[in-house]
């Protein structure tokens, strides 16, 4: 019993045999065996009658297996799905079908409206993701680029760089904000994120010179 590609899970009557490249003796004779190879999302299934004293020479080719997704989400239908970064079209109904089994990272997105997650198509059958939609927008940093800034939510940092940046898919509510850099003044606000919206936060708006002169003590203009 042989496979393409080889080193398959071999089931004979749904028994696990082993691994196809092998003679698997002693089967019944004068009735139909099921034989399935498996690899992975891939499979084969055969019928084989033997004869008593029969040898037979199966060679099994493996197809991946399809599957179908059902997101759960009502009142997202007009929402964007993608597939493993391909985009899929509208939810709609929000059933996805003739998808090769395995796991995928999907993500639904609306105007101001995201989720995203790993789901498992099962083969053969229609797996079920609920979707709870999550309210975002965009958070806007506006400081020098050699500031240091950070984004923090209860107490915890979820964003850190060097310089100003655009954050997108943030969820909607408040932010604390924190900027530092040599030869800026600390700078802590607070900001709000609103959905579908765009919050901006620019901590040094003025600034300080300091002005000497020689001789000292000249009207500065």
């Amino acid at each position: 019993m042989t496979s393409n590609p080889g080193d398959a899970d071999l089931f004979i009557d749904g028994k696990a045999m082993g691994k196809t490249g092998n003679l698997f003796s002693n089967l019944g004779a004068g009735r139909d065996l099921v034989v399935e190879a498996r690899k992975g999302n891939l499979r084969a299934q055969t019928t084989v009658n033997l004869s008593r004293g029969d040898v037979r020479e199966l060679n099994l080719v493996l197809e991946s297996v399809k599957g179908n997704l059902f997101l759960k989400a009502p009142g997202a239908e007009s929402c964007t799905v993608t597939v493993n970064g391909r985009n899929v079209g509208l939810l709609g109904s929000g059933l996805l079908r003739n998808l090769e089994s395995g796991t995928y990272q999907v993500e639904v997105r609306g105007q101001g409206l995201l989720w995203k997650g790993s789901v498992e198509i099962p083969a053969e059958k229609t797996g079920t993701q609920t979707i709870e939609l999550q309210e975002i927008g965009s958070l806007e940093l506006r400081v020098p680029s050699d500031a240091e800034v950070r984004v923090l939510s209860g107490g915890t940092v979820v964003y850190s760089r060097s310089g100003g940046a655009l954050i997108e898919d943030v969820p909607v509510g408040s932010y604390t904000v924190e900027a530092t850099g040599y030869g800026y003044e600390n700078a802590t606000g607070t900001v709000r994120v609103t959905r579908a919206g765009t919050s901006r936060w620019e901590p040094w708006t003025t600034g300080s010179l300091s002005v000497t002169s020689d001789p000292a003590g000249a009207d500065i203009y």
